[in-house]
């Protein structure tokens, strides 16, 4: 397999590089959201998504590397989705992956995703506690690219550049593969790896009037803005929550990809990013 040939190649040179730290972006202080307008469930319509569009994402495949899924949501009823996983243990914060899931796929009255009609791969990088690390992430990404994505969502990220990491996102991109990421919620001048390399398309996060949110990161690498304040997703449990942060506004973007690739299959990955 092209994953296996790849990591091969890392054996001598992972021993001599650092393996950083990527987690979920923590979630935005109150007060910082404090004054942003929320989206609640009209965040599809802010983007001018037409109610009937049940073919949007068909014959897509949606890498979502995270904390796995909760398939069994009602709000994924029907959602084509296919787990594995690279962390021991069974997955008990699958919230967090649930609602980018939601985001992309969601197939209920209430949660209807971007692009229902496109396929999930979930794959589980992060912990019980939304931890994992560059080295882990990485064979992520290149597990889901020898598994057929199309598209990488990758609403996580760390304060440090990782070779290993960097190597597994140009992997990626040598496949014609488009990796979306969330660029962090610090509110601080630094965007998150992978967010931050060139290609990647680096999302922040955006209020209902279109305003930047104040917890976003900023500087080189941001790319793209999304919904990304008091969105209703899907979580854990059958919970449906109001969810802030550019974690959702990625997997909005991730979603919109999904939506454009199926609509024009042809499409070189460069006009994408």
């Amino acid at each position: 397999a092209r994953a296996s040939e790849f990591m091969d190649e890392w054996k001598d040179e992972v021993a001599t590089h650092y393996n950083y730290r990527i987690s979920q972006p923590e979630l935005p202080r109150e007060e910082v959201v404090e004054g942003e307008k929320e989206f609640g469930g009209q965040a599809s319509d802010w983007l001018g998504a037409p109610v009937d569009r049940e073919n949007w994402g068909r014959g897509i495949k949606v890498a979502i590397i995270d904390s796995g899924i909760d398939p069994s949501h009602p709000a994924l009823t029907g959602a084509e989705v296919t787990e594995f996983s690279l962390v021991k243990g069974s997955p008990t914060s699958s919230g967090h992956g649930t609602a980018v899931a939601s985001i992309i796929v969601g197939n209920s009255e209430n949660q209807k995703g971007i692009a229902p009609a496109a396929s999930i791969l979930s794959v589980r990088v992060l912990d019980k506690d939304g931890e994992g690390d560059s080295f882990t992430v990485a064979r992520g990404i290149v597990e889901a690219v020898d598994r057929g994505a199309n598209v990488i969502n990758m609403s996580l990220g760390g304060e440090s550049s990782s070779s290993v990491l960097e190597q597994a996102v140009r992997y990626a991109q040598s496949n014609g593969v488009t990796i979306v990421a969330a660029v962090g919620n610090e509110g601080q001048e630094g965007v998150a790896y992978p967010a931050r390399y060139d290609g990647v398309v680096g999302v922040t996060s955006l209020d209902a009037n279109g305003r930047a949110s104040g917890f976003a990161n900023y500087g080189k690498g941001v790319d793209v803005g999304a919904p990304g304040v008091g969105v209703h997703t899907a979580w854990a449990g059958e919970e449906t929550v109001s969810f802030s942060g550019t974690s959702t506004a990625s997997a909005f973007v991730a979603g919109v990809l999904a939506a454009e690739l199926s609509q024009n299959p042809g499409m070189p990955r460069e006009q994408t990013v």
